[in-house]
């Protein structure tokens, strides 16, 4: 009697099974472990990009003098050995309520406040720390250079960040052992605490002309205004001129042509300055006899100081 022997083909088929489970399992876990690197990738370039537009904020805030002032008045540093930017005071100063605030006062909006979450943050990063720190003389008398401070709780943070930092210029009471200076004011971070803006129009009143007026509205010297600041500075400011108009308003031979402008500034004071200036009315338009001579304009001008 013959005997047929019949072989199964089940135990191969199990282990190409297992064998795909593996390359399956091995492929998924690539791919999730890819997947979980891109996100993390997105939410650090997010958060890189949130830290950006907390600098803005504090920079653009910040640079209003009463906004960064009240923030900081009266608190006490020892500048003693502060005499450069790589010897800063050792004083850190806490602020209110270890928060930065947008307004004038603690009912205003909070750019960043130690132990919360950022409030501009869509990523979830949170504040460590707020404050007034690394403040060193600049060498003027009783003013100091420091930066607002924000540092981010680590665990919040894809990557480790550096804190967000923002510098201004600090008045000190001049009265003050160096060892005990109270802040007395911010002055911005270039220095500046005060701008005042203006215009001269060819059509105000005051204009003077120093020489004389053969032709109407034309000066055989250039035409001169006293301005008057709205608020006294308490330096001389740096006073810059804008011209925004040579109009030949008043002349009207000269029909608004010029062939040259000129501006100048003198006798600047805490409370106002002198300007001169005018259009040169072309030959054709006034005659020859007039060459030289200046017609009215529009100007702005700009004082910068504290």
């Amino acid at each position: 009697m013959n005997l047929k022997v019949s072989h199964s083909n089940a135990g191969m088929g199990l282990i190409e099974v297992l064998v795909a489970l593996g390359l399956v399992s091995m492929i998924a876990m690539a791919m999730a472990s890819m997947f979980s690197s891109q996100q993390k990738s997105i939410r650090y370039f997010s958060q890189k990009q949130e830290m950006i537009d907390l600098k803005a904020i504090m920079q653009q805030q910040l640079a209003k003098i009463n906004v960064c002032t009240w923030q900081v008045k009266d608190k006490v540093i020892d500048v003693s050995m502060a005499t450069s930017e790589s010897s800063p005071s050792p004083t850190v100063i806490a602020l209110k309520d270890d928060a930065i605030y947008q307004g004038i006062d603690d009912t205003s909006a909070v750019i960043a406040k130690a132990g919360q979450r950022l409030p501009t943050s869509l990523n979830g990063i949170f504040v460590a720390s707020v404050s007034f720190k690394n403040i060193y003389a600049t060498g003027n008398p009783n003013e100091y250079k420091g930066v607002f401070d924000v540092s981010f709780d680590a665990s919040s943070l894809v990557f480790a960040a550096k804190p967000v930092q923002v510098q201004q210029i600090i008045k000190t009471t001049a009265a003050d052992p160096l060892n005990a200076k109270r802040i007395d004011s911010c002055l911005g971070s270039s220095g500046v605490s005060k701008i005042l803006e203006g215009t001269m129009l060819s059509t105000d009143l005051d204009w003077i002309c120093p020489g004389v007026i053969p032709i109407q509205g034309v000066c055989t010297n250039s035409w001169r205004k006293n301005v008057v600041f709205s608020e006294a500075f308490n330096s001389p400011p740096r006073v810059l001129i804008g011209i925004l108009k040579v109009t030949g308003s008043g002349a009207p031979c000269a029909g608004g042509a010029t062939d040259t402008v000129g501006t100048a500034v003198a006798n600047v004071t805490t409370t106002g300055f002198t300007f001169y200036g005018g259009g040169s009315p072309v030959a054709a338009s006034c005659g020859i006899a007039n060459e030289g001579d200046t017609t009215l304009g529009d100007f702005s001008w700009t004082a910068i100081g504290n």
